[in-house]
């Protein structure tokens, strides 16, 4: 299994609504697995067709990640490479609106065939609260792993994707060479997302987010890989943990 480490940032305000409390809306702190696969492939991968809403869907549902076998860590934003905290710093914005042309959270501005404005009423949408976001900017630390090192150095400096709902353009700042993982064990792995029954391959662990799909967890786990790179002028080695390897391949179809 091969692995490169990839330094992003954000051009413009970041924002993946996470959950809501009334009429302030909170985001994620972390691009998900999933944000980056869709992103950093181009959605290239992505299933076009009828959703059954009767069926309970999951993101292999939509991608066939079979098609380009690449996985990515969770993106997390950092002060510098060296650190993996994840930065806490969002922007709470106002986005209550007014009477205007552009397209309004409360109104909807259509012409009739005279050329007059009327407006509908979008009783369905909140009008007033607030939403976080992410200010631009800022640096993501990210590692993808393939089985094939084509797949992986494809990335260069100065590549521009788009990420999340949103959309946000996320720019490359700088890639490390495509290197071999390493087996390891009992090593502090980076923050990965995990099921509840994947918690049993940690010795100790962390869980820094919770949500319906997963654990954003990081600890010292059984199993894991060692990835040692060079970027941005430093040498650096990260910990990916074994349950996170073994579904990228389960994602890839087959086994190393």
């Amino acid at each position: 299994m091969y692995a490169r480490a990839l330094l992003l940032r954000n051009c413009g305000r970041y924002t993946m609504v996470r959950s809501d409390f009334g009429s302030d809306y909170a985001t994620c702190h972390f691009l998900s697995e999933e944000s980056l696969y869709a992103g950093l492939t181009r959605e290239e991968t992505r299933k076009f067709g009828r959703i059954d809403a009767n069926m309970q869907s999951d993101f292999l549902t939509g991608y066939d990640v079979s098609a380009r076998p690449i996985w990515f860590t969770p993106g997390m934003f950092v002060e510098s490479i060296e650190e993996s905290d994840t930065l806490l710093k969002t922007d709470r914005v106002k986005y209550n609106v007014v009477d205007e042309i552009v397209p309004s959270t409360s109104k909807s501005t259509v012409f009739d065939k005279k050329g007059n404005r009327n407006f509908i009423d979008r009783n369905n949408i909140a009008t007033f609260g607030s939403i976080e976001s992410v200010l631009p900017n800022q640096k993501v630390f990210t590692i993808g792993i393939s089985k094939e090192e084509r797949f992986l150095s494809c990335y260069a400096p100065q590549d521009v994707y788009l990420m999340g709902k949103k959309r946000t353009m996320f720019e490359v700042l700088g890639v490390s060479d495509v290197v071999r993982l390493q087996e390891d064990e009992l090593q502090e792995t980076i923050p990965t997302q995990v099921q509840m029954e994947d918690l049993n391959e940690y010795f100790s662990y962390t869980i820094h987010d919770v949500n319906a799909r997963y654990f954003l967890v990081q600890g010292k786990a059984l199993k894991c890989w060692r990835v040692h790179f060079y970027l941005d002028g430093k040498s650096i080695t990260r910990f990916l943990p074994g349950v996170f390897v073994e579904r990228a391949e389960r994602y890839f179809g087959g086994s190393s």
